[in-house]
């Protein structure tokens, strides 16, 4: 699992690299985008992993925001536009609503 905040270009260009030499590496995980402010690097390295897995590769992104809520977070509409097309092209969305379980395991405790 990668969190966006966390992902450079080395990480982008690690998996980039591996498809080139026909390598399988495990579904990223890109956890909790939205959570971390982004800056332009984070954003540019997120649509070059995206634009090249689109149509080969898995990759599960977890959020707790609604597409419409990523033009804020990317502050870019093109990219974002770019973004989703790719994203929601060949996707399934699963939203998952209640409470969260760590709030209520604390609870228990």
């Amino acid at each position: 699992m990668v969190g966006l905040g966390h992902l450079q270009g080395s990480h982008i260009h690690g998996l980039m690299t591996s498809r080139q030499k026909g390598a399988n590496p495990l579904t990223p995980h890109l956890a909790a985008v939205g959570i971390l402010t982004l800056t332009t690097e984070h954003a540019n390295t997120f649509f070059k992993l995206m634009d090249d897995r689109y149509g080969r590769k898995s990759t599960l992104v977890t959020t707790n925001l609604e597409y419409e809520q990523w033009y804020g977070l990317f502050n870019r509409k093109e990219l974002v536009d770019a973004l989703l097309d790719r994203l929601r092209h060949h996707c399934t969305t699963i939203r998952i609503h209640g409470e969260s379980l760590r709030t209520s395991t604390q609870n228990d405790t």
